[in-house]
């Protein structure tokens, strides 16, 4: 969960970069196994904006923070379409849009969602280090897909 002190634009540049950086490490941990692995490890993460519930979920010392609705299934089902799309990164077109990066030469389509009644816009990232580096704060520049 990104962005909750900060707001939502800050948030979604702030997942973006940490998606940069978390295919970045992985790069560097499947080049330091490659001899050990038969393939490389892949991962698949899924990001969307929107509101959500934040809470403590549990009793004293089992208690653990957690989050709930429909923007947190829109995201795990963005994850899950990762595989079917066999890519790194699903990225709602409403996050790239709020954390204002250039989206030309990216595949944008349109994923149905259960549980949201109509299909969500998503970016198509193969690998998260391709994305550019979002601005450290808004620039109020429009983003285009294509």
């Amino acid at each position: 969960v990104f962005g909750r002190d900060t707001g939502a634009d800050d948030g979604c540049r702030r997942a973006i970069r940490a998606a940069r950086r978390i295919d970045m490490a992985l790069d560097k941990v499947n080049r330091q196994l490659e001899s050990e692995l038969q393939e490389p490890l892949r991962i698949g993460m899924g990001l969307h904006v929107g509101p959500l519930v934040m809470g403590s979920i549990g009793h004293d010392d089992s208690a653990a923070m957690t989050v709930i609705g429909r923007t947190v299934n829109a995201a795990a089902r963005l994850e899950a379409a990762t595989k079917d799309l066999d890519c790194q990164l699903v990225l709602s077109l409403e996050a790239a849009k709020r954390a204002g990066i250039p989206l030309e030469g990216f595949e944008t389509q349109r994923v149905a969602v259960r549980g949201l009644s109509e299909p969500l816009e998503v970016v198509v990232v193969r690998t998260a280090r391709r994305l550019p580096e979002p601005p450290r704060h808004a620039t109020g520049a429009s983003v285009r897909a294509g």
